[in-house]
C-alpha cells in the first residue's frame, strides 16, 4: 500500500490495527514499549495506510488486520453461528 492512499479509516479500523497488535504482543512478536507505541500510533491514524504501516513486519495478526480492513490476505473471518452450514437433517451434525 503505498502513501500516497488516501482512503481515511474509521474508529473499527483502528481497533482491528490494535487487535492484531495485542495478538502480536501475546505471542511475543512484540515487546510491550514496541507494543505501546503502535497502538498510540493507531489511535492517532488518520489513513489506513498509517494502520498497515503499524502491522506489515507482524506474520499471522497483520495477515488478519488485511483480511479485515482491506478484503485480502489469507485470513478468513468467522461466519456467525446462524450462517455455519448445518447437515440436511438439520441437527447440526453430519
Amino acid at each position: 500500500m503505498s502513501p500516497s492512499n488516501n482512503t481515511r479509516c474509521r474508529t473499527v479500523d483502528r481497533e482491528v490495527a490494535v487487535r492484531a497488535l495485542t495478538e502480536a504482543l501475546g505471542v511475543r512478536q512484540l515487546n510491550v514499549a514496541v507494543f505501546d507505541e503502535r497502538a498510540h500510533k493507531a489511535y492517532e491514524a488518520v489513513y489506513q495506510h498509517e494502520l498497515i504501516e503499524l502491522v506489515a513486519d507482524l506474520v499471522v495478526p497483520g495477515e488478519t488486520f488485511f483480511a479485515q480492513l482491506l478484503g485480502v490476505g489469507n485470513a478468513r473471518s468467522a461466519e456467525p453461528a446462524s450462517q455455519v452450514p448445518r447437515s440436511p437433517g438439520g441437527s447440526g451434525s453430519w
